[in-house]
């Protein structure tokens, strides 16, 4: 058998040895030599004997604080850091030159790092809000903040440009949502709207495109 039950040398606790793979383990337990007990680890001995000859042996299953277990330890799996609207922005501008014309890269690498990440939204920049806790206040107050500039005498941003740069923020959430990194589609229709454009020449909805 690959596993057998035996007494220890010093003590008189029983234990098992286990030939596996090469490798020989000695497996103490507090279990005195009593015929109950060798009974016991008997029957134990023949279930890890025969999943040894199947193939089928876990060593941490069995013995999840034996001798060996340091050489069976699997890591664990390091979750994925959760995105915030740069990070992700970062990724997506990458794989954006294959999806769309350079001239149209150019563009939206230009909003997001002029305008949309570093817009302050609910007390922090916009750039480091986390995708998972974007909400449609965050896009309205965002909306908001351009039209304020227009108000106290900072460059002025028409209503025009104001959509443009929100155009191009509907396109990279898309793209989160594709990829699972968000959920939720902000840009509803009921909750959230474009500006009208009376300081230009109207478009029609801005916010269909690439939708």
């Amino acid at each position: 058998m690959a596993c057998k039950v035996k007494k220890a040398k010093a003590g008189a606790h029983l234990g098992l040895q286990i030939f596996w793979n090469g490798l020989r383990s000695w497996e103490t337990t507090r279990l005195e030599d009593t015929p109950e007990n060798r009974d016991f680890l008997n029957a134990q001995a023949k279930i890890i004997s025969r999943e040894i000859e199947r193939g089928t042996f876990d060593y941490l299953r069995h013995f999840p604080d034996g001798n060996r277990a340091h050489l069976f330890q699997r890591e664990a799996p390091r979750p994925a850091a959760p995105e915030t609207v740069k990070s992700y922005f970062e990724k997506w501008i990458e794989r954006r030159a294959n999806q769309v014309r350079p001239q149209q890269v150019k563009c939206e690498k230009s909003y997001f790092r002029k305008h949309l990440l570093p817009a302050q939204v609910a007390g922090q920049e916009f750039s480091d809000i986390y995708l998972a806790a974007l909400a449609t206040h965050h896009l309205q107050e965002l909306q908001d903040s351009f039209k304020a500039k227009r108000i106290i005498g900072d460059k002025p941003y028409k209503a025009a440009s104001i959509n443009k740069y929100v155009r191009a923020l509907r396109a990279m959430l898309k793209d989160a949502r594709r990829t699972a990194a968000m959920a939720v589609n902000l840009f509803d229709r009921d909750l959230f709207s474009p500006l009208p454009e009376t300081d230009s020449e109207s478009e029609i909805d801005p916010y269909l495109r690439g939708a």
